[in-house]
């Protein structure tokens, strides 16, 4: 028997209901510390065992006739896409529940999206494979320790005018994870999958003499004019 999962996505007043199938989402926690720089405080180690969860939707589908059979009046396959992009670009947490016959998949937490990718198989709407990586949202309270009383008035800002001597900005690189490609990565910048070969000219010499093959966790650099 085909089991079912179904996701629920709740943000600003606004949900959405996605079935999938239970072998397409992974669990995972990070394995090193996670090291945070916070202004005013410094560097601040979170420990593996307390890192936050990962929710990994991998090589999955929005199928116009899975979304017809499981729910009631939900939206094209490319809507979702379209919601899930606009969710993912504000940075804001949204509520992921997940409700499954699997007792083990069953979730409620507050989640932001780090990482999407999608492309149209076969030319068709509604047929949309995609994957996505899901961090659980922990925000920090940071105390604000307010001036003592005695203190003197805190002097405005004094503008110093550039420097000549100032370092460019370095390249902005993107880190390979699991289910990615040439393609789906080039697709994520600039919605347009087939500009491919931009990347790979750029990162030939750490991709090597084929460029269907990457590696979870390899560092490609993106191009200056995708950004």
């Amino acid at each position: 028997m085909s089991r079912r999962v179904f996701i629920r996505l709740s943000w600003k007043g606004a949900e959405i209901i996605i079935p999938e199938t239970a072998d397409a989402i992974r669990f995972e926690k990070p394995n090193p510390p996670y090291v945070l720089n916070i202004l005013g405080i410094g560097q601040l180690a979170v420990p593996s065992y307390a890192g936050v969860k990962m929710v990994i939707l991998e090589n999955a589908q929005f199928n116009r006739r899975w979304i017809e059979r499981y729910i009631s009046g939900g939206m094209p396959p490319r809507a979702y896409v379209d919601w899930l992009t606009e969710w993912r670009a504000s940075r804001e947490p949204a509520r992921l529940v997940i409700e499954s016959d699997i007792p083990t998949l069953d979730t409620n937490m507050l989640v932001l999206a780090d990482f999407e990718s999608w492309e149209v198989r076969h030319g068709e709407e509604y047929d949309i494979h995609y994957s996505m990586v899901l961090y659980e949202y922990k925000p920090h309270e940071i105390l604000k320790i307010p001036p003592s009383p005695s203190s003197p008035a805190a002097k405005p800002p004094v503008f110093l005018g550039s420097r000549t001597d100032e370092r460019a900005a370095p390249p902005q690189v993107y880190t390979v994870v699991s289910g990615d490609s040439l393609w789906r990565i080039t697709q994520r910048y600039v919605g347009d999958g087939s500009r491919w070969r931009e990347l790979y000219e750029i990162n030939a010499a750490a991709v090597g003499s084929n460029p269907n093959i990457i590696r979870v966790g390899q560092i490609l650099t993106i191009p200056e004019n995708w950004l």
